[in-house]
């Protein structure tokens, strides 16, 4: 961010010789070359951090699966205000395919969970929108976040990558697009135009853990037995290379997991004393335990797994608590971009059509539980029986939309039953219509 002093997008000119030519060096290049040089992306526990290393850590790939992959489970619902109070699902309208179909290369679940994870990774999560000649929108793709930034140029706000248009070659091309064409999903932002890069926030907490991770396996590679000091009488080893040819062939016969618990013989007065677990080595246990803990509070989460976390009278309110946190913040993200960018101004001015992400697949409890509650929504005439139907997964029937109190509500249509005549007055009544 040193260069942002420059125009966005323009070219540095420089000169090339006395003949006056020039060369286009562009900002995003400078930029690149800035940040792998001079900075390297390393953390002060001397680890390489960035968008690949992070994902390397198990708590913060736990983090960004658990956040995003919930989100991708939740059904969405495009629906269309009809009368006072009441609502149907606008299956005309053209946004509401790419809500299950956003293009031909992934399904709906798939893109929100990739656009989601971008968005709770590095702050930014990005699709453009590609619209028919009448401006309706006609398919989602998925923008990485390291090839795009965001910046406010003239009071507009304009989305800005290099892309690689030919791999042999290595030839790019800087695309600009505007944001009425783009669907983005900001994380926490300080200006309201671009979501802060939680990865280099997180940069020394993630490098901490994956250098105790590192440190852990260079141990266990080099020595799977307890440390052993050996001692040896002063003319044990008089040959050169003696001593190294020895303790070569110790280390092969006792080193290494597949040779724990094996019996050691030493000869010439050699003597083995077993060093104790050393202080630095519980100072490792302990700081990746406490590293857990840092990644769950860069994103939001109560504890991790194998962690104690608070307790909660049920599952259901578990979930509810979870769900206020990062996953109910990044869930109204969602369809406030999808109504500003997926549906019309006349749309948006008369509040007819809104998007709508239910999170009900988080909250299903059992079914004893479940069918008591449908019961009582029935009975206070939340659901109509075929809303009920529906949360099941369930044909409706004939009838079912009422929301009538099936315990108190009489059936007014129902015709009412007649008794029949005896058979002594059907036959006076015969006769007598034969007499007359």
């Amino acid at each position: 961010d040193c260069l942002s002093h420059f125009q966005v997008g323009a070219s540095l000119q420089v000169r090339n010789g006395a003949d006056g030519a020039t060369s286009g060096i562009a900002r995003d290049q400078i930029e690149a070359w800035f940040r792998d040089i001079a900075i390297d992306n390393r953390s002060p526990a001397g680890v390489k951090v960035n968008h690949v290393t992070g994902l390397m850590y198990p708590p913060v790939f736990y983090a960004i699966q658990k956040v995003a992959g919930h989100l991708g489970m939740m059904s969405w619902k495009l629906k269309q205000r009809v009368g006072d109070r009441k609502t149907r699902d606008a299956i005309e309208h053209a946004a509401y395919r790419l809500m299950s179909y956003p293009n031909y290369l992934y399904t709906g679940s798939v893109f929100t969970e990739t656009v989601t994870g971008h968005c709770i990774y590095r702050g930014n999560g990005r699709a453009w929108i590609e619209r028919t000649w009448d401006m309706r929108p006609k398919s989602l793709t998925i923008m990485l976040p390291e090839q795009w930034r965001t910046v406010l140029v003239d009071g507009e706000k304009w989305h800005i990558g290099r892309l690689t248009i030919n791999t042999e070659t290595g030839e790019t091309r800087e695309y600009r697009v505007n944001d009425r064409d783009v669907l983005h999903i900001m994380g926490f932002s300080r200006d309201g135009i671009s979501g802060v890069d939680v990865l280099q926030l997180a940069r020394d907490s993630i490098g901490l853990g994956l250098a105790a991770e590192r440190q852990q396996a260079k141990h266990f590679s080099r020595n799977a037995i307890p440390g052993l000091l050996l001692t040896a009488p002063k003319e044990s080893f008089r040959k050169s290379g003696s001593a190294e040819e020895w303790l070569s062939e110790f280390r092969r016969m006792h080193e290494g997991i597949d040779n724990a618990g094996k019996t050691a013989l030493l000869t010439n007065g050699i003597t083995a004393t077993a060093l104790s677990h050393s202080g630095r080595d519980s100072q490792t246990i302990e700081s990746r335990q406490f590293q857990r803990e840092e990644v769950a509070l860069w994103w939001m989460l109560e504890s991790m797994i194998g962690e104690g976390g608070q307790s909660y009278g049920s599952e259901e309110q578990r979930q509810l608590a979870y769900l206020k946190g990062l996953p109910g913040k990044i869930k109204k993200r969602w369809e406030e971009e999808r109504d500003a960018k997926l549906l019309s101004e006349e749309e948006k001015n008369t509040g007819s059509h809104y998007h709508m992400m239910n999170a009900g697949s988080l909250l299903q409890a059992d079914m004893s539980s479940t069918l008591t509650t449908l019961s009582v929504g029935i009975r206070s005439k939340i659901y109509s029986p075929n809303d009920a139907r529906d949360i099941l997964g369930l044909d409706g029937y004939e009838g079912g939309d009422s929301y009538e109190n099936p315990f108190t509500s009489s059936n007014k249509n129902a015709p009412k039953p007649t008794d029949p005549k005896p058979a002594d007055e059907s036959d006076d009544d015969a006769s007598t219509d034969s007499a007359s």
